[in-house]
């Protein structure tokens, strides 16, 4: 599935700007200086979009490394918590080495290679194309989930008890 998110916000302020501002009048000012910094907020979030891991990132490193720096001035005692922190840290902040644009690459790369096997597998024999429906028809779930719980705030689930939670949808598998 394909992130919408910032088509999304692009949309939702270019609606709030054409629609919503010229339906408010002039003789709101109060109303129109709110509208133009919910415009500016969604643009601005908008814009941050792709650097969030990398602000998640750094925010991680600078406090790897004021624990690296205070850890030898612990009592040892006091040290093992800290330590494990840092050991905890550490491997986490190696696995987010890579950037939120090459992730959108290789996504976009592996999205479009599926669609193509897809859309080819009528030419194999059926077996094959039934290996090739089943795994993405079986491995699309825990996505369609995740994109459902994601945008549950803004949707009308029939059951959305029965979507799992948005931490757990978002869990690796």
């Amino acid at each position: 599935m394909i992130d919408h998110t910032d088509n999304d916000l692009r949309a939702a302020a270019k609606a709030l700007r054409d629609v919503v501002a010229p339906a408010l009048g002039v003789d709101n000012a109060l109303a129109i200086q709110q509208l133009k910094l919910v415009i500016d907020w969604l643009d601005f979030y908008r814009s941050r979009l792709p650097l969030v891991q990398d602000r998640r990132a750094l925010e991680l490193s600078v406090q790897l490394q004021t624990a690296r720096r205070i850890a030898p001035a612990m009592p040892p005692e006091d040290a093992v918590p800290l330590l494990t922190a840092i050991e905890a840290g550490a491997a986490v902040l190696a696995a987010l080495k890579v950037h939120p644009t090459q992730l959108q690459t290789v996504i976009a790369q592996l999205e479009e290679v599926i669609s193509t096997a897809v859309q080819r597998s009528s030419e194999l024999d059926p077996v094959q194309q039934q290996v090739i429906e089943r795994a993405v028809i079986e491995d699309t779930r825990p996505l369609l989930d995740a994109q459902r719980a994601w945008f549950l705030p803004h949707s009308v689930e029939a059951a959305p008890e029965l979507l799992p939670a948005l931490e757990d949808a978002l869990r690796l598998r």
